[in-house]
């Protein structure tokens, strides 16, 4: 029996000591670890050409936008309209690829050097009093911070897949809308008389007519909005699935119930059972 209680008290005793050790290496070598830029560089480096990405395609789309306002009369204004209405587009992207940044800065420091070592205090106290309720905290946080730091080099792992498939169209986009637009704004100025007038019938002469051009320009608005289409995916809607995968395998593996509701169809044979 004394055997049996110096035994029980020890293993209280690890119980306590182990997670105040993984605390204090938490802090200090892994938040070290997880730190360096050597570890951090390939998922910064693949938001930060994803955040100049973006900015260049902002750019050629308001490019594009204002040299259609050179043209004449009203043809291609819905279509300048349209590009000018991309900017809102393009600021969620930025949004989204900054926030992951900093999140993933962020929490490879506070992550590790205070949410992670509260949590094992929490689940060491858990072992005196308060079982249920501190480890039960404790995996809670543990789970939330780990998927949160986890979260982006994953994503921007996956990302990068897809836009290896899609870069090359981008960068295609981008170089179309500009070209475009320089050769409008061109076209325009040798429309001009010498008062600096438009004149409508050089115009067409010189670029082919105004339906051409506006229709030129809608391809363009096309190629954006694929592009766009892309950026959201690779920057807003795979790290929240990438997220909420990690929750629920972590959420597996620390065995924290994931409670899914029962349908109403199974709810009535229920009670009809």
């Amino acid at each position: 029996m004394e055997g049996n209680a110096e035994e029980t008290i020890m293993t209280k005793v690890c119980r306590i000591l182990i997670p105040l050790l993984i605390a204090m290496i938490s802090a200090t070598l892994v938040t070290t670890i997880v730190s360096s830029p050597k570890l951090q560089e390939p998922s910064l480096s693949y938001l930060e050409d994803s955040q100049k990405q973006v900015m260049k395609l902002a750019g050629a789309a308001v490019g594009a936008s204002t040299a259609i306002t050179v043209m004449p009369g009203d043809t291609a204004t819905p279509v300048a309209q349209k590009l000018a209405d991309l900017s809102g587009y393009f600021v969620i992207i930025l949004a989204a690829l900054y926030l992951e940044k900093y999140l993933f800065m962020v929490m490879a420091n506070i992550g590790f050097r205070f949410l992670i070592p509260i949590a094992c205090v929490l689940f060491a106290v858990g072992q005196v009093k308060w079982k249920h309720a501190l480890r039960s905290a404790a995996t809670k946080l543990l789970v939330l911070t780990l998927s949160l730091y986890l979260a982006v080099p994953c994503s921007t792992y996956i990302a990068g897949m897809v836009m290896t498939e899609s870069e090359a169209s981008i960068d295609e986009t981008i170089e179309q809308a500009q070209k475009a637009s320089g050769e409008l704004k061109a076209t325009a100025e040798k429309s001009r008389d010498s008062d600096g007038t438009l004149i409508e019938k050089v115009f067409n002469a010189v670029s082919g007519g105004v339906s051409k051009v506006a229709h030129e320009f809608e391809d363009i608005l096309s190629s954006f909005l694929n592009s766009i289409a892309v950026l959201l995916i690779t920057s807003c809607a795979i790290p929240i699935i990438v997220l909420v995968v990690l929750v629920l395998i972590l959420k597996s593996m620390f065995n924290i119930p994931v409670s899914i509701p029962a349908l109403p169809y199974r709810q009535g044979k229920e009670g009809e059972d």
